[in-house]
Formats: structure tokens, C-alpha cells, sequence
């Protein structure tokens, strides 16, 4: 090359040079930041997003499930008003059947209806046709089908429409707690010493007897505590003394109550029932409504053919299977006691060979015909959302045109009242001044109502 290209060459490449100045370092890693940043917002904002979306999803969600509580409580609610339905419908048809207004015939039919009714569903009730039933929308059709009844007559246009409106489903179950013995007849001073006769029968069966000392508890002490635990009194009814010996001896931090048991979990505060073998063997046989026992509340036409042996065998007596056998024939055949021929219910038992003295008074001062109280427990669903009302009812009777209350499922007649003494003469249940109680009118029709004494959704 010669020297003047070389010249020129040169000169073009400083020429370059100059017009193309080269880029400092720092600026690469300013670029390199501002990506990264915009790279961050875009991730914060992307997260912002997401949780919004999420918080709309939670709250879409709890509305909904909210909407579905709510629906399922409007469900169980109305399965329980068609359960309070089927109730009082079944004391009407007791009214029928003891209305003296009404021609002997009909009574007659009304009578024979309900003892079939109650043979073709094996001696369960009216009020218990529903029992485990799932019903939904389709309202009264499947009720009626499965009643044979025209049912729509005989109810409230308004449940009818309830019914049919319902979202989701109900599924209900009445138990008859008349058909239980209360524990609570240990607040009534003059229903205290029958009770404990009975429940000493109950615990002192041989397999039961054996079963309680396994665990080296004695029939007669686990009366008492539970007399303990409801009577007024701070005295061992065991044996005298401090009754709250006995739970310092279970290491029991807990005091007697010395009122009535407000619920059947209750029974696990007292001694002996607080052990999960004893509370599951006996209290399925118990109850503690009306939280103030009544006298005649255990319908024995009800109860199981179990608590009525063991109430009729004097304690270690042997059961009289052949006549716990022929109660229960006659039970699911439809045949039933009553206040009426009540002295045909002891005969009954006597001519069984159960007719001692202490058996006869404990019938006399316990035992009912009549079922009044009934526990009603309505599992409403909703989207696979479900919520329990348990309520507790008691039937009750009014004279038709005034006259005041005729009392719970009263029969009129019979043994001594609540608060008399041995004589049968009233008193009051604490010792004091006497009550004095109207003189039932049995020639007036009557008519029945529910009233509820507890309810809550659990």
C-alpha cells in the first residue's frame, strides 16, 4: 500500500472514529435496572391482582355458604313444624276418640283406625310416621303417599306451601320422651322414693348388677348419687352425711346441683354416670324433660318392652319373660292401656305374677297412658350444608270454650297428684302450703296444643 492510501485510509478510520463515539459502561447497568424494575411492578401488580381475585373468591364463597346455612335452617325449620304437625295431629285424633259429643260409632271407627295405623307401623305413632324420611320440594306428595292419608285437609295451606318451596332437603326424627322414665321426678319430694324403687329395679338386674360392680360401683350408690344430684337437699340419701363426699371420693371438682338436669349430657356430671360404659347402657332409657317431672308421665303403652320388665322385677327377681311377652303382643297388635280401664292395667300385671305391692305402687305413682312430651331433632340440608334444630315439645289440653288448662295429656281420675302424700292427700313439693287443683271436667271436649320448652340449632 502506498503512502497516500495509507493517508487516506487512515484519515477514514479517524473520520469514524470521531462520528461514532463509544457508549460509557454505566449505561448498560442503568437499562438493566429499569427492566428489573418493570419486571417487579409487573409481579406486585400481577399479585395484587391474584389477591383480589382471591378475596372475591372467599367472599362469593362464604355468600354462598351463608345463603346455604341460611336455607338449610329454613328447611329444618319447616320439618319441624310438620313434625309439631303430625303431634298435635295425633292428639286430635285422641280427642275424637274421648269426645263424648261424638256418636259411640264414630268413636268406635276413629279407635280401630288408629290401633290399625299404629299395628301396620309397629307400634310407632302418628308423630313418628317421618322418622328418617328425606323430604324435599316435592311437599306433601310423598308425605300423603306415604301416609294413605289425605293429609292437605287436615293442614295449613301456608306449611303446605313451605313445603314445596323448600331448598334442599329435611330429614326428621321424633322420639316419645314419655316413653322414658324422667329423672327429674327426684325434684318432686313425693315422686322421690317411687322413682328410686324403680331405678333400684333397673340397675340391680343380674346382668345389670353384674355389669356396675365390674366396675365396683353398687346399684343402691348409684341411685343415690343421682337422687343426690337433683334433690333439694345436702344429705346422703345413701347413708347420711355430706353428699359431696362421694364426688370428692371420684376426684370429681364438681359439686351436687340439687335441681333438675337441664339436659341427658348432664347425667355425666354424676357420679358413677360419669364413666362412658354407664352412661351408654343406661341412659338411653332416660330423659329430663319437662325439666320439672310430672306424675303419669311415662307412657307405658310406649316404653320398651327392656325398661318395662325391669320396672315390673323386684330387684334380683328373675324377669317374668312369658308376661313381658304377652305386654308386647298386645302392644303391637294395637291393643293399649288407658286411664279408663286403668284397673285392668294392674289386673294385668298380677295376674302375670307381678303384682306386689311395691311394683303396684310404683305403676301407680309413674306410669301414664298418654304420651305429652316429645323430643324432635330436624337435620335441614342445603348444598351439602347442613344445620340441626332439636327442640323439645309438650301436647297440651285445653277445655273447648274456656275452663283453663286440662293439663298435659290428662285423663282425670286415678292416682294421688303431683305434691300429694301417701295418703293422697296434696301438699306442696317443697313442704309447703297445699295446692289446690280443679276438679277435671271429663264430659268437655278438649283440644291439644304444642307448646315448645326448649329449641336450639346446633
Amino acid at each position: 500500500m502506498s503512502l497516500t492510501k495509507r493517508a487516506f485510509h487512515g484519515a477514514g478510520q479517524a473520520r469514524a472514529t470521531q462520528e461514532s463515539p463509544a457508549v460509557p459502561a454505566g449505561r448498560n447497568g442503568e437499562q438493566g435496572l429499569a427492566l428489573v424494575l418493570v419486571l417487579s411492578l409487573i409481579g406486585v401488580i400481577l399479585a395484587l391482582l391474584a389477591e383480589v381475585l382471591f378475596e372475591s373468591e372467599v367472599v362469593s364463597r362464604a355468600s354462598i355458604g351463608e345463603r346455604d346455612r341460611v336455607r338449610a335452617e329454613m328447611a329444618a325449620t319447616t320439618g319441624a313444624q310438620l313434625a309439631m304437625f303430625f303431634v298435635t295431629l295425633e292428639g286430635k285424633v285422641k280427642n275424637l276418640r274421648t269426645n263424648p259429643s261424638l256418636p259411640e260409632a264414630a268413636r268406635s271407627a276413629v279407635e280401630a283406625m288408629q290401633k290399625d295405623m299404629e299395628s301396620q307401623m309397629g307400634g310407632r305413632s302418628l308423630a313418628q310416621l317421618l322418622n328418617d324420611f328425606p323430604i324435599g320440594s316435592e311437599g306433601f306428595d310423598a308425605i300423603e303417599d306415604l301416609a294413605k292419608l289425605n293429609l292437605r285437609s287436615l293442614t295449613d295451606e301456608k306449611l303446605i306451601a313451605a313445603l314445596s318451596a323448600v331448598p334442599g332437603y329435611f330429614v326428621v326424627h321424633v322420639s316419645d320422651e314419655s316413653s322414658k322414665l324422667n329423672v327429674n321426678l327426684f325434684s318432686d319430694r313425693s315422686l322421690s322414693k317411687h322413682m328410686r324403687n324403680a331405678l333400684l329395679r333397673i340397675f340391680s338386674g343380674a346382668k345389670e348388677k353384674e355389669f356396675l360392680q365390674s366396675l365396683d360401683i353398687e346399684p343402691e350408690r348409684l341411685v343415690s348419687n343421682l337422687q343426690d344430684y337433683i334433690d333439694s337437699d345436702q344429705l346422703d340419701s345413701g347413708g347420711g352425711g355430706d353428699e359431696s363426699f362421694v364426688y370428692q371420693q371420684a376426684k370429681l371438682k364438681h359439686s351436687p346441683k340439687n335441681g333438675p338436669l337441664e339436659s341427658l349430657d348432664e347425667l355425666r356430671r354424676v357420679p358413677g354416670f360419669h364413666l362412658d360404659d354407664v352412661f351408654d347402657v343406661f341412659s338411653p332409657y332416660f330423659t329430663v324433660w319437662p325439666m320439672k317431672g310430672d306424675q303419669g308421665q311415662w307412657n307405658i303403652n310406649k316404653a320398651s318392652g327392656e325398661l318395662v320388665a325391669a320396672v315390673t322385677t323386684t330387684a334380683e327377681g328373675q324377669v317374668n319373660d312369658a308376661l313381658i311377652d304377652r305386654f308386647e303382643d298386645k302392644i303391637a297388635g294395637g291393643e293399649t292401656f288407658s286411664k279408663k280401664e286403668e284397673r285392668n292395667f294392674f289386673d294385668f300385671f298380677k295376674a302375670g305374677g307381678s303384682g306386689d305391692k311395691d311394683t303396684d305402687e310404683i305403676l301407680r305413682w309413674i306410669a301414664g297412658f298418654e304420651s305429652t312430651v316429645y323430643r324432635i331433632v330436624v337435620r335441614g340440608v342445603s348444598n351439602q350444608v347442613e344445620r340441626t334444630l332439636e327442640m323439645v315439645a309438650v301436647y297440651e289440653e285445653q277445655l273447648v270454650g274456656g275452663g283453663g288448662a286440662a293439663g298435659a295429656g290428662a285423663d282425670g281420675g286415678g292416682a294421688p297428684g303431683p305434691g300429694a302424700d301417701e295418703s293422697g292427700q296434696p301438699g306442696g313439693n317443697d313442704g309447703g302450703a297445699p295446692t289446690p287443683s280443679p276438679k277435671p271436667r271429663n264430659n268437655q271436649p278438649r283440644e291439644g296444643k304444642m307448646r315448645i320448652v326448649f329449641q336450639r340449632f346446633r
